[in-house]
């Protein structure tokens, strides 16, 4: 697509929005996919931000996420995710904000688990080898973590079920 358009760009993948953002704010790379969780920190930090193009798309009725393993939360027994750890992509992020809400929103307190942060590429191993109780997914990951996991949420419904 890039070379059709006679561009000579280099693809590579990091693992979250705000790295994405100080990678592109200090000269890493030239343009990045973020969120924009990580673009209005930025913002309101006066780090200058051009937005080039929406790109991201939540629609609940389409949303795959909230996996744990076979030893983590039960789907409605949210209060008993006390002490769990939880693997998101990046920490203060929109993911972590996500489950946050999600877990206050349907009777668990987020204050009483443990956010690690990973790329999604590595939480299907992360749960079934039982190193995290839980994870937020994104595609490819969700369909490679559902032999040994299962769904137990939506957690961007608790943000908006369309955004």
């Amino acid at each position: 697509m890039f070379t059709k358009a006679g561009l000579d760009a280099h693809v590579q993948s990091i693992p979250n929005g705000a790295a994405i953002t100080a990678a592109v704010v200090g000269g890493s790379i030239e343009v990045g996919f973020s969120n924009i969780l990580s673009l209005a920190t930025a913002h309101e930090k006066g780090i200058p931000i051009t937005l080039i193009a929406p790109a991201g798309l939540y629609l609940s009725k389409a949303a795959d996420l909230g996996t744990d393993g076979a030893q983590g939360l039960a789907g409605s027994r949210r209060a008993r995710a006390h002490g769990k750890t939880i693997a998101v992509n990046g920490l203060k992020n929109i993911t972590q904000l996500a489950v946050q809400a999600w877990m206050d929103k349907n009777g668990g307190d987020s204050k009483t688990v443990n956010f690690t942060e990973m790329p999604f590429t590595d939480m299907p191993i992360a749960l079934s080898s039982h190193r995290v109780d839980a994870a937020l997914l994104a595609e490819p990951s969700v369909t490679e973590a559902k032999t040994s996991a299962r769904i137990i949420g939506q957690p961007y419904d608790a943000i908006s079920p369309d955004f």
